[in-house]
């Protein structure tokens, strides 16, 4: 009988990555469960933060691609001094300055050493918790825990997480057939959940970067890589173009109304009472937590204080920080998908590009960084072309 051998590595980085991508929607009605899940994070982090450290001290890596990993240090820096200077307080927002950082040193650790470990386990456990997401915890099945159009909740946790979560899959499952085990059967099951996670969620983002997708595979069939393989920053700038002037629209018309048939949920009212909001301080925001928007309907949902998800990332960047912050933030999204332009394959860099458009669609409709997942994409297209140079490292 063959005995079972145990990779200790392996099961570290399980240990670490898990508390990151659990399943979320049983922490809305078990305090115990969320209380272990938040214990296992933090005893995540801090044993990330000390491998680090004692990296540093031993001077034992090399730093590679400095400009992210410094513009990425900043973001989260200047977000924890403007929360502190205008909150006198940061205690309610530990999660969004803290462990963000922890996961980008998890990443950076992985791929520019051994990065098909960390994808494959990745892998490995969003597929297992999308089958079961799909399948046993389905809302058809536990409609009184998961209903996505009426408590706006499934198995992995508020449906705003689908789109995102969703994204990660795909993109980690394409490099992983594409520069690791070639596995077709694999990649496209796992294409399959991630599609079927995003259904299920209910929400117009995935929709959308389903429908986008799909017109992204029908391009690539017709050879025409080239149509879409120009400078990632040129991206950019039209993301910020189409959401200012979209923003600017609602502030000056109309407070609802439909793109392309999708409605926006009432964004449009969230987005107009935002800018207003904004308006008053400008420069620095209110700090990360530090004011709630409210609408006409907050009155009579949640506890009728209002909310600080603003379904917009760029707003959500200017609530938190003002001006001061929004430009460590697009200096992060430079230096994140500037790396993207170096890989050589002209194929694999059209998907990588495509996978990027999907995520500006995303930040646009919701605050992705509000969640981690959005951080884990951000180096995955930072760390690309080291993620290349070491696929020898299987």
């Amino acid at each position: 009988m063959k005995k079972l051998k145990i990779n200790l590595k392996d099961c570290l980085i399980y240990f670490l990555i898990i508390p990151f991508v659990y399943p979320k929607g049983f922490s809305e009605y078990f305090h115990i469960y969320k209380t272990f899940f938040t214990i296992w994070l933090y005893i995540s982090i801090i044993i990330i933060y000390l491998i680090c450290i004692v990296e540093c001290i031993k001077f034992k890596k090399k730093i590679y691609n400095y400009t992210f990993l410094g513009s990425f240090i900043l973001y989260f820096l200047v977000l924890f001094v403007i929360t502190l200077f205008c909150r006198n307080t940061f205690t309610d927002t530990l999660q969004k300055i803290f462990v963000p950082p922890a996961l980008c040193f998890l990443c950076y650790k992985y791929f520019t050493s051994s990065p098909y470990r960390l994808i494959k386990i990745t892998n490995n456990v969003l597929s297992l918790l999308f089958f079961l997401n799909l399948t046993f915890f389905n809302p058809l099945f536990c409609r009184n825990y998961f209903a996505p159009i009426t408590n706006h909740l499934t198995f992995l946790g508020h449906v705003q997480t689908g789109a995102q979560l969703g994204m990660l899959l795909i993109i980690l499952s394409y490099i992983e057939y594409k520069y690791f085990n070639k596995c077709r059967s694999k990649f496209i099951r796992q294409i399959l959940l991630s599609f079927g996670t995003m259904l299920l969620s209910f929400t117009s983002a995935s929709y959308i970067s389903i429908i986008l997708i799909v017109i992204f595979f029908i391009i690539y069939k017709f050879k025409l890589y080239d149509l879409l393989n120009i400078n990632s920053i040129i991206y950019i700038i039209i993301y910020l173009l189409i959401n200012f002037v979209m923003l600017f629209y609602i502030k000056n018309n109309v407070s609802a109304f439909e793109i392309f048939g999708f409605s926006l949920n009432g964004r449009g009212f969230i987005w107009k009472e935002a800018m207003n909001t904004i308006s008053n301080n400008f420069i620095y925001g209110y700090g990360s937590h530090g004011v709630l928007i409210k609408v006409f309907w907050s009155a009579w949902t949640g506890d009728g204080l209002g909310m600080n998800y603003m379904h917009n990332q760029i707003l959500q960047v200017l609530l938190d920080g003002g001006m001061i912050l929004f430009i460590p933030f697009i200096f992060l999204l430079c230096s994140s998908f500037n790396s993207v332009n170096k890989v050589k394959d002209r194929k694999n860099r059209y998907w990588l590009t495509c996978f990027i458009l999907v995520n500006l669609l995303v930040m646009t409709f919701e605050s992705t960084m509000e969640y981690f997942y959005i951080f884990y994409i951000f180096c995955i297209y930072a760390y690309m072309p080291y993620i290349v140079k070491l696929r020898g490292n299987n």
